[in-house]
């Protein structure tokens, strides 16, 4: 099995708003089969999920225009069945720093720099908890 690839097709939602990050991760996420949608802010982010909810949202913890946590939150209340798993990509490491986070609603967390084989692996954790979750 290519493990590059997702085994569903995903609709990601990547909320990041700097432009070399979003660029690597765009790429990466193409190649293993996702749609996505990239927003450089919180607001559009939230507009564009509003409309027609993704699977993944990967979301940078320092958004210029809205409080990461407050974004998460929004997804969280949309629905309580909702399947979308949240990845947050934070530059902190520590617990008492993720623990907001972890409250807020995401599923998983990636530190910067974004390290590729790290990256996939949480790709792969993501897709097969989408994957779980639609069954």
């Amino acid at each position: 099995m290519d493990h590059n690839k997702a085994l569903i097709p995903l609709r990601t939602l990547l909320v990041e708003p700097d432009s070399s990050a979003r660029k690597y991760l765009t790429s990466s996420l193409r190649k293993r089969g996702h749609t996505v949608r990239v927003c450089p802010d919180g607001e559009m982010a939230w507009r564009a999920h509003e409309k027609k909810p993704y699977d993944l949202v990967i979301v940078d913890w320092q958004l210029p225009d809205m409080d990461s946590l407050v974004f998460v939150q929004k997804i969280r209340s949309l629905s309580a069945d909702r399947v979308t798993v949240v990845i947050a990509i934070a530059a902190k490491e520590k617990p008492v720093d993720l623990e907001p986070l972890l409250a807020a609603g995401i599923d998983d967390f990636v530190s910067v720099p974004l390290y590729p084989p790290l990256m996939d692996i949480r790709l792969a954790i993501a897709e097969r908890q989408i994957r779980s979750r639609a069954e």
